[in-house]
């Protein structure tokens, strides 16, 4: 920390987004497993059916640290 500021927190700490590419065909398939709703007839998925399966995601990396 400088002079002046907040101290500034350890890396392990924060958080990282990380972001990657999925076929639509794939992310359909997820949902369907995680019982996720979408509309494949819209032009974009909604940003609802992203947030549900970034959560269910999100557990099954957990549970593959845990092993």
């Amino acid at each position: 920390m400088g002079d002046m500021g907040r101290k500034r927190k350890d890396l392990i700490d924060k958080s990282t987004t990380l972001m990657f590419k999925i076929d639509n065909r794939t992310i359909f398939s997820l949902c369907d497993k995680y019982g996720i709703e979408y509309n494949k007839d819209l032009e974009l998925i909604e940003t609802d059916t992203i947030s549900a399966l970034i959560v269910e995601l999100e557990k099954v990396i957990r549970e593959i640290l845990k092993k």
